[in-house]
């Protein structure tokens, strides 16, 4: 503001905002953040903001339509837009189809584990330190950690065809929530094909 007294002008500094204490609207659960927002004593200004009390943690399964996610940064530049910070472990197969999920849940040497983490793990805590492959069971990666989202996909070649997800989808889906049970489970869906396309 400006203080005028006959020649003399002093400007003094902005006061800046007196924000008031985070009132939360909206409490972070598992699989989405919550929402919070605080006001302006001075002029009334509403900002509010996404939160998260710990990273969320996401297991994608699938083949490069889910590993894309990871290596195009998809999933860390959506977090980051919100301001929610990640676990995100990726089980990874070239073509990756439901029914070899499904098939190859208790083998090794399938399925490749790729991982990026937010959390800094102790030497005590890390979720995976029993495991002795880079290509692990998929059981003993869904049993590892406690998930707050699964994503599964069916290969594209198949995704238009509905007897390549029976039973592979209601069994995977049953695996996850024995082992799994506080996990939201999401279906990525893959790209469509022209009438034409020849497969």
């Amino acid at each position: 503001e400006n203080c005028i007294i006959g020649e003399h002008k002093d400007i003094l500094p902005p006061l800046g905002h007196d924000w008031s204490e985070w009132n939360v609207l909206r409490e972070h659960d598992r699989a989405t953040p919550g929402r919070r927002e605080h006001t302006c004593g001075r002029c009334g200004t509403v900002e509010s903001e996404l939160f998260v009390d710990r990273p969320i943690r996401i297991l994608t399964i699938g083949n490069s339509f889910s590993r894309l996610m990871r290596y195009k940064n998809a999933l860390p530049k959506a977090a980051g837009l919100i301001g929610c910070p990640i676990d995100h472990v990726h089980l990874y197969k070239a073509g990756g189809r439901l029914s070899e999920v499904w098939e190859n849940r208790s083998n090794e040497d399938v399925y490749l584990l790729e991982s990026t983490f937010t959390t800094e793990f102790g030497s005590d805590d890390y979720p995976f330190a029993g495991l002795t492959s880079n290509k692990p069971k998929i059981l003993d990666v869904i049993k590892a950690y406690d998930w707050d989202i699964v994503t599964l996909q069916q290969a594209s070649v198949q995704s238009f065809k509905p007897d390549t997800y029976s039973p592979y989808l209601n069994n995977i889906i049953n695996l996850i929530k024995t082992h799994a049970p506080n996990a939201k489970i999401v279906w990525q869906m893959t790209w469509s094909y022209g009438r034409f396309a020849k497969m």
